[in-house]
């Protein structure tokens, strides 16, 4: 409605006129708050679903060292695997260190 259409309207017209605006603006205001409403409860569902997928991969990753600590052939296995490496390194760090001592005393005769 154009300044000019306004103008000729009577006063029980323009009540009339913003009475209705007024509840127009109301039932928007409740939409948008139900929109709101409706997006935060998408949220929350979404980070509710990215928590379980969370703790879906946490749990198989339990599960898994539950089922190697069940096994005990698997951990001593791999214990007795750890352990052989560990004493190669060991000897294999002796006779570094001999071979040093002995390029020493080589370089010093």
């Amino acid at each position: 409605m154009t300044d000019k259409e306004l103008k000729k309207l009577s006063r029980l017209e323009l009540l009339e006129l913003l009475l209705t605006e007024s509840r127009e603006n109301e039932r928007l205001r409740a939409e948008l708050e139900q929109i709101k409403q409706e997006n935060t409860i998408k949220k929350s569902a979404d980070q509710l679903e990215e928590t379980a997928k969370q703790l879906e991969a946490t749990l198989k990753k339990a599960s898994s060292i539950v089922k190697k600590l069940e096994n005990p052939a698997t951990v001593s296995s791999s214990d007795s695997k750890s352990s052989e490496n560990n004493s190669k390194q060991k000897k294999k760090s002796k006779k570094d260190r001999k071979l040093k001592k002995k390029k020493s005393m080589a370089e010093n005769s």
